[in-house]
């Protein structure tokens, strides 16, 4: 309890804020989950009003659900193009209890870009060198040639398309892109400029694609 509340009272001193809006606690795993240890600290900083909200980042479907019994009142996870099952499973849980989702990696660390090729290679100080081993990564790159036949009028490039196909999930609140330039962000927001996201006919492909 004490660690976690010392945690948040750094976040704030970084931020120079009194109250953080939403406060997640990092894959905490279904042990930690289970235990319930750290429900004493957010029920303080609650009522201290250092939080308004809280949840999880969580690394699968059981932790999700785990989370949102637990009360959580939104959840981090992995979903995209090439990384569906999770969110899709969780459909009726996140619905019956009210349940935000943020959704991390919709670019899968960059695959979903669509700017690769099978001979890309990473710096060994990039995560993504440890990832993928090379048959994985390989094959990685055939799905997203797959996936070419969403570029088109209504998406100019793969990325678009990934982001936006992440926003037309009902239950998706929003989702956490990674940018590394101006470009890029401009990208992503335009990308999210509202709905429809993906056509029902991209959608029905999709389906029978993954």
């Amino acid at each position: 309890k004490d660690a976690l509340i010392l945690d948040c009272d750094a976040s704030l001193a970084r931020l120079g804020r009194e109250t953080i809006d939403l406060w997640l606690l990092h894959n905490p795993g279904d042990a930690t989950i289970r235990a319930g240890e750290w429900r004493s600290a957010i029920d303080q900083l609650e009522l201290d009003g250092k939080i308004r909200a809280w949840g999880m980042s969580v690394g699968d479907a059981e932790e999700a659900r785990l989370a949102i019994d637990a009360g959580a009142q939104a959840i981090c996870l992995h979903h995209n193009l090439l990384a569906q099952s999770d969110l899709t499973d969780l459909g009726t849980d996140l619905a019956a209890r009210g349940c935000g989702v943020l959704v991390r990696s919709p670019l899968m660390y960059g695959l979903l870009a669509g700017r690769w090729s099978e001979g890309r290679r990473f710096t060994a100080d990039d995560h993504r060198a440890n990832r993928w081993s090379r048959s994985a990564f390989e094959e990685r790159i055939g799905d997203v040639e797959e996936l070419r036949f969403l570029v088109g009028p209504d998406h100019s490039d793969l990325a678009t398309a990934a982001i936006r196909f992440v926003l037309t999930h009902a239950a998706v609140t929003t989702a956490i892109v990674g940018a590394r330039n101006s470009h890029q962000i401009g990208a992503a927001v335009e990308a999210a400029s509202g709905p429809p996201y993906l056509s029902a006919d991209d959608m029905a492909r999709l389906t029978k694609i993954r």
